[in-house]
């Protein structure tokens, strides 16, 4: 008889490209794909630990239910699986919930284990192929899985799972990666830590991105820094927790916002506005400032607009939240929003709106991005690739008039 299996929360975190769910949506974003791998992949774990069928041995975004503990859950699993198994896609390193779960875990990881021990508890797995210019972390690792499987490292692994033909190189590559993940997790010293606050993870995203990102700012008060008479509840230890709308608690603004980018298929970054390195983005990346009429009332505040002065175009987009029925808005709130809108077109800049509840943001942030995006793409810097300038090639062989290049055709044209 074999041994009873170790007693264990969490073999295995299964990270893939998604988003937060919104408030009030019981719709996900979860690739059907993923939770037949997910199914697949904890029934040949539970199978190797010996375990009783369905045994939940292992964790992703779909079991957690959307509300307010969902990021709370997710930091909980965070802090206890044992190996994080990532499906790369292009559109993982676009979406920034995914790369913060791996920032959490890599975090983890450091204060836990010696350096020669962390990186094996990373499982990448090479869910849709990727470019091959882009600079990937684990990318090797990602086709290794796949050694002697071409299928797997031509197609991906979901082309693989969806494809009754791939079967046989499917269940192949899910077997390898199951037996992989009870080898190191039955090998390992990593335990259990405290949950990981995955709201406060930084990340930095793969310096080789093909689109150049969306990024979304906040200037709002810190709960340390409230105007006088401003009620706390809408505040956190930083700009970016800021939630103007009681229907929305569990998910900031600033996330939000990301979350509709994302949702259009735009790789996005949240920013903070006080970190000169982030707001020197500005100056090459389609920009949204979320800004509270509040943060010019802060004790401290100083002008809070200066450092953005210097990195202001066409492109960056000031979006000003108020929550009309914010019971402290009538009077000091309305006064500091006509305060703020004059400020904004005192310094110059030329996109700026407005929302005033979370039906009109719902309704108007997908076209705000979007317009925000457009004005990049046709006022944004142009960088053309390094090296000659190369002229391009004509049907008649011959280069335009004024140019270096030769005619070699021996044609004419008549």
């Amino acid at each position: 008889m074999s041994p009873a299996p170790p007693q264990r929360r969490c073999w295995f975190f299964l990270s893939y490209a998604h988003s937060q769910p919104l408030p009030g949506r019981e719709e996900t974003d979860t690739d059907g794909n993923v939770r037949t791998l997910f199914s697949d992949l904890s029934a040949e774990v539970a199978r190797l630990i010996g375990a009783e069928p369905g045994t939940r041995v292992g964790f992703f975004a779909a079991l957690a239910e959307p509300g307010s503990d969902w990021k709370a859950r997710q930091g909980e699993m965070l802090a206890q699986a044992d190996v994080f198994v990532a499906l790369y896609s292009p559109n993982y390193f676009n979406k920034s919930w995914p790369m913060r779960e791996r920032a959490a875990f890599l975090q983890r990881l450091d204060a836990a284990l010696p350096a020669g021990q962390r990186q094996r508890h990373v499982m990448p797995v090479l869910w849709v192929p990727l470019p091959t210019w882009d600079d990937i972390p684990e990318r090797g690792a990602a086709l290794a899985l796949g050694h002697g499987v071409p299928e797997y490292q031509e197609n991906g692994l979901r082309a693989l799972c969806m494809l009754k033909v791939y079967q046989p190189a499917y269940r192949r590559v899910v077997e390898r990666l199951a037996r992989q993940i009870v080898a190191v997790a039955g090998s390992s010293s990593l335990r259990p830590s405290p949950a990981v606050p995955i709201d406060e993870v930084r990340f930095t995203p793969p310096a080789a991105d093909a689109e150049k990102p969306f990024l979304v700012g906040v200037l709002a008060p810190t709960l340390e820094h409230l105007p006088p008479g401003r009620s706390p509840a809408a505040y956190g230890p930083n700009r970016q927790w800021w939630r103007p709308f009681a229907a929305m608690r569990e998910l900031s603004l600033a996330e939000y916002a990301a979350n509709a980018a994302e949702r259009r298929g735009l790789p996005t970054r949240l920013i903070d506005s006080a970190v000169d390195d982030d707001v020197r983005l500005l100056d090459t990346c389609p920009t949204l400032l979320l800004v509270d009429p509040w943060t010019f009332a802060a004790a401290g505040a100083g002008d809070i607009l200066a450092p953005i002065v210097k990195h202001l175009h066409d492109w960056v987009t000031f979006m000003v939240v108020i929550d009309r029925h914010d019971p402290e808005h009538p009077g000091r709130g309305a006064e500091l929003y006509g305060e703020v809108t004059a400020r904004l077109g005192r310094i110059g800049a030329r996109r700026v709106t407005a929302v005033q509840d979370i039906d009109e943001l719902a309704y108007r942030l997908p076209a705000i991005v979007d317009g925000t995006r457009k004005e990049y793409l046709s006022t944004g810097e142009v960088f053309p690739p390094s090296g000659p300038r190369q002229e391009p090639p004509r049907l008649n062989g011959r280069p335009e008039p004024g140019t270096s290049g030769n005619d070699t055709s021996g044609n004419e044209e008549r």
